[in-house]
This record gives structure tokens, sequence and C-alpha cells, in this order.
């Protein structure tokens, strides 16, 4: 007997059997484990289709927890995120996720894997929050699930499904379990079994999914083939797929396990004998994913930003180093926001590790974070306005090397304080054409050097003329375009009146900036506790409002 398209919906319900259980009948929702903290029907595009939501559970403890994600299956025409198999896991120290995606009917083909794809940045970008490790995230779906995990898994060094919120955050996973998914759609009908379903029909399901008979469209039949885009850095992938299959042929995941193969990817392929649609009596076959999840997932340790450093100027005194922090789950290939920090010492002094706490949080947060060096007179004997030339060429530097930095030249925050605070607004305001930054988090800077060549600091501006003073005056230059800025003072800090004056101007002109203060507190507060964790959340918050970054900050006050 041969299954078509006509008789669909008396097998739908093998397509929609989501559970790769070892039970022929699925089993009922397993009780959750006691402290489960439960996240249903979060919209990961916000204002989205209905079908673009996700349930998250997350055990009890601090984490970060390794995320074993969901996919369902039901021939990309039904099937639901209720039924999760992976929830037990939560016992193994996982956090499961487990997401609905637009069905063939609601949009066809990439809208699925878009879906999927928009789901995991959500994740990524809301990390922090729930206590995930961005870094280590497994992807487990069945049939069409299974070949949305599978495509997850050979895509992810790629932006080619890339669309919608978080495009600061990747789409890419560590770990796939594939159980029995579709790949070569034009392949099915010569390996089916005697009673398996047709599928070069024009409306069989993946017809239905690319929007036109498949063997009318080959080019349309390889962009959701996962072996299209199969290559040596590719995560490794555990297969598992019942020979006596009826309606995806096990052949399928014979192609997609050759190309990984000769492409260098990890492979586990589990063949379930006389096995058929799901339903394994295979006791083999929980024990084989568990074991999977544990060696490339669980055993893996939760991941620190990865930190470099590179040269990103070279002067006659010195070569200018720039630390960069790199996010868990960072690639070449992302866009993601930027923030660059200058530390502070009146021009004269001062340390790159001043901004390592911002730095290394904001890089937990998803940001490409970095903290740059620059010529200062105790070390290198320049006056203040050499310091600003580096920091308008540290900002330059990561603008031009955005594309294998990660990093979306659009979206790069300057950031410093006191003298590097100073350095930090000149990179927006002065004389000249200036490419500004995307916004300004600014700790109780300079922001008018005539007011300091008055005071009893003249001696730090040693160097400069009085036609120099004023062109290194942020406040002279404050106009209509100035970017999103954030202002940090302590309230007896005697360079507060600045700030106040900055935002007076501001106001004049249509602007709202921010002046955020610590009572009773003078210059410097920001370094210490508790004033370093507060201004830190200040901070992240200010980025949220602006769109740099999603979800809460994790920062525990103490």
């Amino acid at each position: 007997m041969q299954l078509s398209p006509s008789v669909l919906v008396g097998v739908l319900a093998l397509f929609w059997a989501n559970a790769p259980a070892t039970q022929a009948q699925p089993r009922p929702a397993p009780s959750l484990p006691e402290g489960t903290t439960v996240l249903r029907n979060a919209a990961y595009v916000p204002d989205g289709h209905e079908r673009q939501k996700l349930d998250l559970f997350v055990p009890e403890g601090d984490g970060p927890f390794p995320v074993l994600i969901w996919i369902h299956g039901g021939a990309w025409l039904g099937g639901s995120k209720e039924n999760c198999p992976a929830l037990p896991y939560l016992n193994r120290g996982f956090a499961v996720a487990s997401l609905n995606y637009r069905l063939s009917q609601h949009a066809i083909f990439p809208a699925q894997i878009e879906d999927c794809k928009a789901a995991i940045r959500w994740l990524r970008a809301n990390a922090t929050t729930h206590h995930l490790d961005p870094a280590r995230f497994a992807v487990w779906g069945s049939s069409a699930g299974g070949h949305l995990v599978a495509l997850l898994g050979t895509t992810g060094d790629l932006r080619t499904f890339d669309t919608g919120p978080n495009l600061d955050q990747s789409s890419a996973v560590q770990a796939v379990v594939d159980f029995f998914g579709p790949t070569d759609f034009l392949q099915m009908d010569a390996h089916r079994r005697p009673n398996g379903m047709v599928h070069n029909l024009p409306d069989s399901p993946e017809s239905k999914l690319i929007g036109g008979d498949i063997r009318q469209h080959a080019d349309r039949v390889a962009r959701p083939n996962p072996i299209t885009y199969v290559s040596a850095g590719d995560p490794p992938f555990l297969i598992v797929h019942g020979d006596s299959d009826p309606l995806v042929p096990h052949h399928q995941s014979e192609l997609l396990e050759a190309a990984l193969r000769e492409a260098g990817v990890p492979v586990t392929f589990h063949t379930v004998k006389d096995g058929g649609h799901g339903g394994f009596q295979d006791p083999e076959v929980p024990r084989a994913v568990e074991a999977f999840l544990e060696q490339h997932l669980k055993q893996a340790k939760p991941t620190q930003p990865r930190e470099t450093s590179e040269v990103y100027r070279n002067t006659t005194e010195t070569n200018l180093a720039m630390h960069l922090h790199f996010p868990a789950g960072w690639q070449a290939t992302d866009r993601r926001p930027a923030i660059v920090f200058f530390f502070g010492g009146g021009w004269r002094a001062g340390t790159i590790e001043q901004f390592r706490f911002q730095a290394e949080h904001f890089a937990r947060r998803g940001l490409v974070t970095a903290r740059a060096d620059y010529r200062v007179r105790s070390r290198h004997g320049v006056a203040p306005d050499k310091c600003v030339e580096d920091a308008r060429a540290a900002v330059n530097w990561l603008r031009e090397n955005a594309a294998r930095l990660g990093i979306d030249p659009d979206r790069i925050v300057a950031a410093g304080g006191s003298a590097g605070g100073h350095l930090a607004a000149c990179t927006a305001l002065g004389e000249g054409p200036l490419k500004s930054p995307a916004a300004l988090l600014l700790y109780n800077p300079v922001l008018d050097l005539r007011d300091v060549a008055e005071s009893g600091s003249s001696a730090l501006l040693e160097g400069l003329t009085s036609v120099q003073i004023e062109a290194l005056s942020p406040v002279r230059f404050l106009d209509a375009k100035l970017p999103p800025t954030l202002l940090f003072y302590g309230t007896n800090d005697r360079l507060m009146a600045q700030g106040e004056v900055f935002c007076r101007r501001g106001g004049e002109l249509g602007l709202r900036i921010p002046l955020w203060q610590a009572p009773g507190m003078g210059h410097g507060f920001f370094n210490r506790s508790p004033w370093l964790e507060a201004t830190t959340r200040q901070a992240d918050a200010f980025l949220v409002e602006h769109g740099f970054l999603t979800g809460d900050s994790g920062i525990v006050q103490p």
C-alpha cells in the first residue's frame, strides 16, 4: 500500500508523535523537579505570530545551566511544544526549552528555520536572566523537528536564516540530536518502503513546505536541505533512525551522516532495527542520547568570555593595545554591539585594568567589549591632545575591523571614567569630521577643559595651548546629534557641576541626558563596591533601553 497525501490525516498522528519515547504510546508529561522555574509562552518574536512562543524550564540553582532545546515534529503542518520529551533532563542539570514555530500553512520555508533561530537568539539574549550558559546549547527534534535541528546544526556559521530580533546574538548550537529528520526531499521516494508515504506529489508535506511541487522546484528543495550547508565547523551530531520507517526513509539519515563524515564533523549514527517512525522499543536509544549530551554538553565547563589583545595603533612612543573580550557563542560572522572603555588617571597615568569588571560583565551579556590602552604623560610624555587622538583611533579601529570581530560598526558604545570619560566624549564631540559612537557611558567625566585650566588642576593640561583647551572641551561642541548618553557623578565631586551644565545645554537642544547621582560620594566612586555594581546595573539598563541589550543584568547588589 502506498500512502499519499489523500490519506495524510491518517498518518499525521505518526508525524505528530513528538516524543521519541521507548514506548509505543505517548507517556504522560513527567512531573517537574521541585524548585523548577517555569516560563510559559515567552514570545521570542515580540508582537509576532501566535506560534512564535516557547516554554522554558530551569532547574533549581544558580547555573549557568546547559540548555536542551526541543523542536517538535508534525510534517511542518502540526505539532506542539506541549509534549516535550526533554523534560526529564531537568533532573540531570539541564535547562529545557520547548518551542513552537510557524507551520507551512502559515508561511512557507524558510519561516520555520527562521523561527527556530529567533528562539535560540532569544534564549541567548536572556541567558543571564534565566541562568543559562549561552555557550552550551543543544537541540533535539524528531521528524520535521529532526530536519530543523539538523539545519540549525549545519547553518550555525551562516547568517542566511537569521532575521528578526536579537540579531546581535548567535543562533549557533553546540550539539544536535536528530531523530529521523528528512534531508534531501527529492531522494525520498526512491528509497521509500513498499508501504511508505509518497512524497513526489504537489500536496505532499515537503511540497507544502516549499510552496510548490518539489519535482518542479529543485532550487527551492536545496535550501531546506541540511546537507547543502555542511562544513567542518559544524557541531557534533547524534542521528537516530528506524530502518523500517514508513514516512521518512532511513536513507535520508544515511545521506546526512555521509556528508558530515566527509566534512570531518563528529557524528554518531544509531539505527533502530525494525524501528518505525518513532515509538522505539530499543533501550539503547535513551542511553545513546544521554551519553551524547553528557559528553558534548553537560561535561563541558561553563565558559567565560574569551579574552585577547591586538595592537590598534603604532605611535612613535609605543604600540597601543586593544584588550578584547568575546562573549560565549561568539562567531566572526556575528554583528554584535560593542563597547570600548577608556581608563581614567588625569591623562597622566591610569591602568587598563580599571574597567575589567564592566568589560567582563557586558561580554557575558553578549557584547564584544574592549579596553583600550592610550598614551599618558607619565609613561609616554604626551599631553591630553594625544590621548584624544588615541581614543578616536581606537573607535575607528573597531569600526574598520568590525567584520572580522563580529561587531556591528554602527552600534559601538564609547565609555570611560574621569579623563577616560573625557576621551569617550571626545570620540563624539569635537572639531573636524567625526563619526560618533552609537552611545556614550561617561563616569564622572571631564567635559570642559577650560574649567580645569582655571582650577588648581591646571598642571594636568600642561603642554596644551588655550586654543587646544577650547578644541578639546566636549561641552563646546554639544549639538542635537549627540548619541544617547548617560552620565554618572558623585554629588560631592566638583566635576558634577560640569555634568549639570552639559545636561542643561542638552535640554536646551531638545536632548534628554540622564545624570545618575551617587549621594555623598566623590570622584571615582564607581570603582568601589557597592557603587561598582550599582553603576554597572544602571549602565546595563541604559543599554537595554536603547536596544543594545535585552533582559536583566543579573547583577546582585551587595
